[in-house]
């Protein structure tokens, strides 16, 4: 008997069966003529659609942030009804193309897990009756929860491979932030106030960050995993604190031993630059906590019968480089952007290149210094004196306009105003829009279904942990998003890059038994 043939006993199970049996003969229907094009396809022509698909969904989400989405949709030929959903539209279509380009072998019904799929249909479902009751403003974000991740997720319970989706999905992302990074470097200058390098504000910059730390933090276990499992070469050189000449070959073999690390500590030295020079306290707070999550996991847990010594003597060992990269990028960072944007700024300023009213830009008007850029972050830090609300820079007065307007199956999209602070477009808050946007029911899910996840994300990396390099990856995103889900309305998949990465390393968790993996754990 196959897992999917095995019956359910309880009338919760068997009602999870039937939403689950339904859905998936929706897609199975739907995906039919494209097995066959996926089967001829190569792996490495659709791995790399799949990451320039990842890729493609990172530049809307960007642009969602900047005031380019209303210039392109100005010139778009289009009703005013698509113009809307414009954006949701291109990211369906970019996930339709990771569904098909998913699909390795014949699709079979798969069993999930019933509390999962119960607890994700009551969500879409008071999704959909907001839609239709309310406002059709909630319809795209009811299709997306409703069809385009669970067809994602249904493909990839069939090939089971979710180290590989982990892996194309950090790839595309990881893409986009070197290419976020050097446009960056030349094009945003550190002008003394909040950096949002190339957003239009700091707070998307912020919530930007809070996805590239545990995008880089994943790479960077694997790497020590890989380095763990290449044969131990003895050094040309002993180190001699005595003779100097030794001291360069000994960290040049250290350096090219450990090679695989450099990509990962970049990306890491280079975010933490970044929230620096941003003043982000949400990117901060959820790179604090996802270190500590980390920690806990990777060394304690993963190394709790190795003793206290072990541990700590790992744990030095793969900190120490992480606590050089950002010493070394953080002002690396600030004179790689100073130098960069002065290039550009300087030749613009001398040709009189420079549009009226961006005459700031002229680098030689510029004299923010490094200590100037990392005493404000401090100073933002500070919070001796300051109230809640100035704390959460007003989003307490936020959070409780939105709240008193609650009704049980929400309102059409709109702004509203708020005392004291004036007009506020959303809650900073993911349960608090979710209840003024689409109801209490939709939002009792949405808690419920993240509260589900989380255990079981938990779960994924206690069963998996010892032969799955990327075990730990689902419970890894997890207080990034939870973090940016208190303090902005983060959940849209296609408008933030943490709720993106977060709805997608659900997969594996809607599996109806999460399988224990007995092999011998590699060295992180």
């Amino acid at each position: 008997m196959n897992e999917y043939t095995e019956k359910s006993g309880n009338l919760l199970e068997r009602t999870a069966d039937l939403l689950a049996d339904l859905m998936q003969t929706i897609f199975l229907t739907v995906l039919k003529p494209f097995v066959g094009l996926a089967q001829r396809m190569s792996d490495r022509l659709k791995n790399f659609l799949i990451g320039a698909s990842f890729f493609g969904i990172m530049v809307i989400i960007y642009l969602e942030h900047t005031n380019i989405t209303s210039l392109i949709l100005q010139h778009l030929p289009l009703p005013s009804v698509v113009k809307y959903v414009f954006f949701d539209l291109l990211g369906c279509v970019l996930m339709a193309v990771v569904a098909v380009c998913s699909i390795k072998g014949p699709l079979q019904r798969r069993s999930c897990n019933a509390m999962m799929t119960l607890l994700w249909a009551g969500m879409c479902i008071f999704f959909i009756v907001s839609a239709i009751y309310t406002s059709l403003d909630w319809a795209a974000i009811s299709i997306i929860f409703t069809l385009v991740f669970p067809c994602v997720y249904f493909i990839w319970n069939n090939r089971r491979d979710y180290g590989t989706l982990f892996r194309l999905v950090t790839k595309g992302l990881v893409s986009f932030n070197l290419v976020f990074f050097v446009l960056s470097v030349l094009f945003s200058p550190i002008t003394g106030g909040q950096y949002r390098a190339l957003f239009t504000n700091a707070n998307s910059l912020g919530q930007y960050l809070t996805c590239t730390i545990p995008l880089f933090m994943m790479n960077y276990t694997l790497a020590w995993r890989k380095i763990g499992q290449k044969p131990r070469v003895a050094a040309p050189v002993r180190f001699d604190a005595h003779r100097p000449g030794t001291w360069f070959r000994y960290l040049a073999f250290v350096c090219r031993m450990h090679k695989e690390l450099i990509p990962s500590l970049l990306g890491l030295g280079t975010s933490v630059a970044l929230i620096v020079f941003s003043r982000s306290r949400t990117a901060l707070l959820a790179a604090a906590v996802t270190l500590v999550l980390w920690f806990v996991l990777n060394y304690i847990v993963a190394h709790w019968g190795e003793g206290f010594k072990a541990i700590a003597l790992r744990a030095v060992q793969h900190i120490v480089p992480m606590v050089l990269a950002v010493v070394i990028c953080v002002p690396g960072t600030f004179w790689l952007i100073k130098g960069g944007t002065y290039v550009v700024y300087y030749y613009a300023a001398v040709n009189d290149l420079l549009p009226e009213g961006y005459e700031y830009l002229d680098p030689r008007l510029q004299g923010t210094r490094l200590d100037d850029a990392i005493n404000a972050a401090m100073d933002r830090l500070d919070t001796e004196g300051k109230t809640a609300d100035q704390v959460t820079t007003h989003r307490t007065l936020i959070w409780k306009a939105f709240a008193q307007r609650i009704e049980p199956f929400g309102h059409e999209r709109g702004q509203i105003y708020v005392h004291d602070y004036g007009v506020a477009a959303t809650a900073h808050n993911c349960i608090i829009q979710i209840l003024y946007d689409s109801g209490i029911f939709t939002a009792l899910f949405y808690f419920a279904i993240n509260v589900a996840s989380g255990f079981r994300a938990l779960l994924y990396y206690f069963r998996r942990r010892k032969g799955d390099a990327y075990a730990i990856f689902p419970v890894l995103l997890m207080p990034g998003y939870l973090v940016t889900s208190l303090l902005a309305s983060s959940y849209p998949p296609f408008a933030y890059s943490i709720a993106l990465v977060y709805w997608l390393v659900q997969a594996p968790l809607f599996e109806k038994k999460i399988h224990k993996l007995d092999s011998l754990p590699e060295s992180v």
